[in-house]
């Protein structure tokens, strides 16, 4: 199954409340995406996008990390904003089969995620999207846990800095995940 993590506007959009803290390997996220999704298309790949929503008790919440609760005062994510919305960047040449929105970094904190995958007799995870220190990395190891053989792609996911990028996808990852660029992926499929 192919995981679209918090491919939304708020990332994307110049005028996207999380924009300026984002880093990409090697630029352009949504190029790359396109391309796994135009390939994953021809396999009949499972596609779940999981994009982080809030609603307004999630912002009245006290949180007890400063930084969350810093992040959370720009109310970004905010559901039935544009910046909540599917970045449409990227294309998909076949629908997504579907769509489950949280509210926590885990994807699995519920059921839903691992109940869908279990219905349709998914083995592999493979990862994409925003952002690597929060939804990626909890998501990951929560299906490694789960019995999942998870796959990060490097090159097309969000960090909040170079060096974060770095130490996940050399140090944190590989404990749980088999990382690979695009290009990886794409041989691979072949």
């Amino acid at each position: 199954a192919l995981l679209l993590m918090n491919l939304q506007n708020e990332y994307f959009l110049p005028s996207g409340k999380l924009f300026a803290n984002v880093y990409t390997q090697g630029g352009s996220l949504s190029t790359r995406a396109n391309l796994i999704v135009a390939e994953l298309s021809k396999f009949d790949t499972l596609m779940v996008y999981l994009p982080l929503v809030y609603d307004q008790s999630d912002f009245e919440e006290n949180h007890n990390i400063q930084s969350m609760n810093q992040l959370l005062k720009q109310e970004p994510l905010k559901a039935g904003t544009t910046g909540a919305e599917f970045c449409n960047c990227i294309k998909s040449p076949a629908p997504i089969m579907h769509m489950l929105a949280r509210n926590r970094f885990n994807a699995f904190h519920d059921a839903s995620l691992h109940q869908t995958l279990m219905e349709n007799d998914i083995g592999n995870l493979i990862m994409i999207g925003a952002d690597a220190s929060l939804s990626i990395d909890f998501t990951a190891r929560a299906g490694f846990e789960l019995g999942y053989d998870v796959f990060i792609i490097s090159d097309c996911m969000m960090s909040n800095s170079e060096k974060e990028h770095e130490i996940y996808c050399e140090t944190i990852f590989p404990k749980f995940a088999q990382v690979m660029t695009t290009d990886q992926l794409l041989e691979e499929l072949k």
